[in-house]
């Protein structure tokens, strides 16, 4: 499964900007599929205490080493450890 990431419009734009720099292959997408029953490849709760950087720095992270589903149909909080 290819790594995505979906930004809402609660999330600053510069996570959107710093992550495509930091890791320009992840897709950022926006699709309704879960309205009609599907699943998702995980959501990751963002913490706003924690830095811009470090933020990316866990976002790329969990996108390279993770397993293909290890985040489906999930909510997990930042930081991850």
């Amino acid at each position: 499964m290819q790594i995505k990431s979906l930004m809402d419009e609660n999330l600053p734009p510069i996570y959107q900007i710093q992550l495509r720099r930091k890791e320009p292959d992840l897709v950022i997408w926006a699709i309704d599929h879960l309205a009609q029953g599907q699943h998702i490849p995980g959501i990751f709760q963002i913490n706003p205490s924690m830095s811009l950087g470090k933020t990316i720095e866990e976002l790329v992270l969990a996108a390279l080493a993770s397993l293909d589903d290890e985040y489906r149909d999930r909510i997990s909080y930042l930081p991850l450890q």
